[in-house]
């Protein structure tokens, strides 16, 4: 098992225990007044919307950066294969008079 998959499992497992050890401390309710009603929520239970609202707008702003640094990517390695192309085009064509 590689190393990097360790350490991505050991993360993985103190990601749990903290979270573990909030519920628990952080099991009281909150009102949350949103512009529509309110509701009674537990404390934990906001959190982890609130965070899951933030990584998903993290991945669409840097899911749309990605996507323009591949379509850039991929044209230049176009523009790459043109010039190799061309390139050995012109190694093919013979020398006409030598000096």
């Amino acid at each position: 098992m590689p190393i990097r998959r360790i350490g991505y499992i050991i993360l993985f497992l103190i990601f749990i225990s903290v979270s573990s050890s909030f519920i628990l401390l952080n099991h009281q309710t909150v009102t949350v007044n949103y512009y529509f009603g309110q509701r009674d929520i537990s404390l934990a239970l906001l959190v982890l919307i609130t965070l899951s609202i933030g990584v998903c707008l993290g991945f669409v702003a840097a899911g749309r950066y990605l996507i323009r640094r591949r379509i850039e990517t991929n044209k230049l390695r176009k523009k790459i294969t043109l010039v190799e192309q061309e390139i050995q085009n012109l190694r093919e064509i013979p020398i006409k008079g030598e000096h």
